[in-house]
């Protein structure tokens, strides 16, 4: 549990552990030299099988089955998150073609392409790669701290300007890929690698495109362009919940970055004075009908799931011919009237047994540690993981002798839940964040609701009950804990917040207040209000002509001001010359 450690160095424990069963379920046989691993069919009259048996207990999936009997789990993830895709609506579509192909492999590239029926983008300029390479050269940490989410002007950002305008076609493609309703990238392995070794190309550039589409709203909001701004803060809201559509953790991790980026600029366009209400409802609306947000406990459930039965059965599956040859061998050498077929086909019968049993545990464990990430954090999650955590630590110490295990399922029973709890993903981290990024999105919704109200009423109410029914249907309780959310008004502004995972008021306190708190929170003050011009409300061509239009309105202004002072001046000296000379003294 909570092993940091490389997938590679897990794979090898658990081959040094289902080599140590194979050789405590054989102890007293004489040792028996290891032949270089024959084909898979030591003996051509043996039926095809596999030392797992398909089922729902077992190998969870029941298909697709390769020749060898046991399943292709990697082609069942893929057919898990392709389910219902099209090239029409498949998002991916689009975003492989904004995204650098330098930044897949090059062995994998054209098989990466050929899957999504699309061809490679033959420039790689202008594209979103897997980093930030660019800005960070420059010493910007745009998006990096909550503190650079704001609107910012190209003066004063040169680089990050120069650099957005050169992937504008990129990103308005991914724009486009952001109204389709279904995202699938392959997961794709090379020949004979291990499923552990398979690689998600394309998600990890997704962070980066959400990244500049906030890049680009921030910059949007600052010029005063708010209507473009929420089309691009939209269509970064979109991308995370395309992007966690995905079947694994990963996915989830993804698309929560991206979520949570754009919610911080979204509380940057509610510190604009000039949003107007329908602006802010519709933008509401927009969110509201967008696709859930992705499930840490679904992911946990199907994709990882799945991605640890790969691992498991391809233990079962490399190690079978090898450690048959070896019973081959061993028949030899027992006796020249020994029966190797004999041998071979009890030895199978006993693993068969051992690979049931370990993976009916394994998935048993599995199940275990489902119902705690599935238990809301208001009722004791923590503690129901901490006794998960005491029993996981339990387990890794224990061997089948110290346990007692004589019999092959008790021996099964002891790799299933070693196997699981060895490969264990860290869930806290990702369920700490998904609380939060959810959470962040009820203030979001909220928030628009009070810029609605303030544009309305002429300020904001003084209490939330006062937005339902018009600007929201209900007020959302604190997912922390379970309580009405902290609302006050503060001067012309007010400070929305929840507790927070630590589950205590910090009085509006968060990470990057002095001192820090634990509160998630939107506040709106006077001072920090931008109150932009209204020019956001329309079109740039509308906004030219408002421009010019202001423009020849200002000069004929001027020159009407001009000609008053020219006539007062001519008045002036008239009446001078006309007025009697007095005496200086």
């Amino acid at each position: 549990m909570r092993n940091s450690a490389p997938l590679l160095a897990r794979l090898a424990l658990g081959v040094a552990w289902v080599g140590t069963l194979a050789n405590s379920a054989h102890a007293g046989l004489p040792a028996a030299k290891r032949p270089i691993a024959p084909p898979r069919m030591v003996h051509p009259n043996l039926a095809p099988h596999a030392w797992i048996t398909i089922g729902k207990e077992t190998t969870y999936v029941t298909e697709p089955v390769l020749e060898d009997g046991y399943i292709d789990y990697l082609a069942a993830l893929n057919a898990l998150a392709s389910a219902d895709v099209t090239a029409e609506n498949n998002a991916a579509v689009l975003l492989a073609q904004a995204i650098d192909p330098a930044s897949i492999d090059a062995g994998q590239r054209e098989r990466f392409y050929k899957v999504l029926g699309v061809e490679p983008p033959k420039k790689s300029d202008g594209l979103f790669s897997d980093s930030a390479a660019f800005l960070t050269n420059q010493g910007d940490k745009f998006a990096e701290t909550i503190d650079t989410l704001v609107p910012w002007s190209p003066e004063k950002f040169p680089p990050r300007a120069r650099w957005l305008a050169s992937h504008e076609r990129a990103l308005d493609l991914a724009v486009e890929a952001t109204r389709r309703s279904r995202c699938y990238f392959p997961m794709i392995r090379k020949p004979n690698a291990e499923m552990i070794m398979a690689v998600l190309y394309g998600v990890q550039p997704s962070m980066e495109i959400g990244r500049a589409l906030v890049a680009r709203a921030l910059l949007r909001l600052h010029e005063g362009h708010i209507a473009d701004a929420i089309k691009d803060l939209l269509a970064c809201h979109r991308l995370a919940r395309l992007i966690g559509s995905g079947p694994l953790l990963l996915h989830g991790t993804v698309s929560r970055s991206i979520e949570i980026k754009a919610c911080f600029a979204d509380a940057a366009l509610l510190q604009d004075d000039q949003l107007p209400a329908a602006e802010a409802l519709a933008y509401r609306d927009e969110l509201e009908k967008l696709a859930p947000q992705p499930s840490v406990a679904d992911q946990f459930d199907h994709g990882e799931r799945i991605m640890f039965l790969g691992f498991a059965s391809e233990l079962a599956q490399k190690q079978q011919p090898e450690l048959e040859g070896m019973m081959v061998d061993l028949g030899e050498a027992l006796s020249p009237l020994a029966d190797s077929e004999l041998i071979v086909d009890i030895y199978d019968m006993q693993m068969t047994v051992v690979w049931n049993k370990g993976m009916r545990s394994a998935n048993k464990e599995w199940d275990r540690w489902l119902a705690a990430i599935r238990t809301p954090i208001t009722d004791w999650r923590p503690l129901r993981f901490e006794a998960l955590e005491t029993t996981a630590r339990s387990i890794l110490k224990q061997t089948p002798e110290g346990l007692g295990a004589t019999t092959l399922e008790q021996k099964g029973d002891w790799m299933g839940r070693m196997l699981a709890t060895r490969m264990l993903p860290n869930l806290k981290p990702d369920l700490v964040v998904e609380d939060r990024a959810r959470m962040r999105v009820d203030l979001v919704l909220l928030g628009l609701a009070l810029a609605a109200y303030h544009a309305d009423n002429g300020a904001y109410p003084e209490t939330l009950a006062a937005l339902t029914p018009r600007y929201c249907r209900e007020v959302p309780p604190d997912r922390f804990t379970t309580k009405p959310l902290s609302y006050r008004r503060e001067d012309n502004g007010y400070a929305l917040y929840s507790a927070g995972d630590n589950g205590l008021d910090d009085g509006g306190r968060a990470s990057n207040a002095q001192p820090p708190g634990d509160d998630i929170v939107i506040s709106i003050t006077a001072e920090s209000q931008t109150r932009l011009p209204l020019v956001g409300t329309i079109s740039p061509r509308q906004a030219k002509a408002a421009l010019l239009a202001t423009g020849l309105a200002l000069m004929a202004t001027l020159a009407a001001v001009a000609l008053l002072f020219v006539r007062a001046s001519r008045a002036r000296k008239a009446r001078l010359a006309d007025a009697p000379k007095l005496p200086l003294d």
